[in-house]
């Protein structure tokens, strides 16, 4: 059935993001492997990145930011964009959101957005996302209770965004025009 969506999206032109996105809210497609209940290092594959490299094109994407406005990527063409990925459970992106914001506020000219993927460190406090309602309500949490004032981008359940980009945590990445 999974084949047979995914080629139909293909035949169609719908993005690929809403036909995974749909098979995620039928249950078709486990989002366990990426929304892990515990982080562990070996979650990794230390020394590769499956990401886009220097001098690659940027995948372009469309998400909805915590106010439900869709963002595409290709929106903020012929700007220098730059995007850190990151969850309230990540201690290194929530201690970097005073400086990223200092930057920011330095260089009006350059869009500055965070890509809310994952939780890092799931717990008891704060689970692994099960909805997407859920992360959404999560992301929208960080700005609230963080001086975050970059657009949130929440990546779907799956993270298909995340995971295009090499799916690697902390990451920060400078898109030229």
């Amino acid at each position: 059935m999974r084949k047979l969506l995914i080629v139909l999206a293909v035949i169609c032109l719908v993005p690929l993001s809403f036909v995974l996105a749909v098979l995620v809210h039928h249950n078709v497609v486990d989002t366990s492997d990426y929304n892990y209940n515990h982080f562990a290092a070996s979650q990794y594959h230390h020394g590769t990145f499956s990401g886009p490299q220097v001098g690659e094109p940027a995948i372009d994407f469309a998400l909805y930011d915590t106010d439900g406005n869709r963002h595409a990527l290709s929106d903020y063409r012929g700007q220098y964009v730059v995007i850190e990925t990151g969850s309230l459970t990540c201690p290194q992106y929530i201690s970097r959101i005073e400086p990223m914001t200092s930057l920011q506020a330095a260089h009006p000219e350059v869009t500055f957005l965070t890509l809310y993927v994952r939780e890092a460190h799931p717990g008891s406090k704060i689970a692994r996302h099960e909805r997407y309602e859920d992360k959404t309500a999560l992301a929208s949490r960080v700005q609230l209770e963080e001086p975050e004032t970059r657009t949130i981008l929440v990546d779907e359940l799956a993270g298909p965004v995340h995971q295009s980009y090499g799916a690697w945590p902390n990451m920060v990445y400078i898109i030229d025009p």
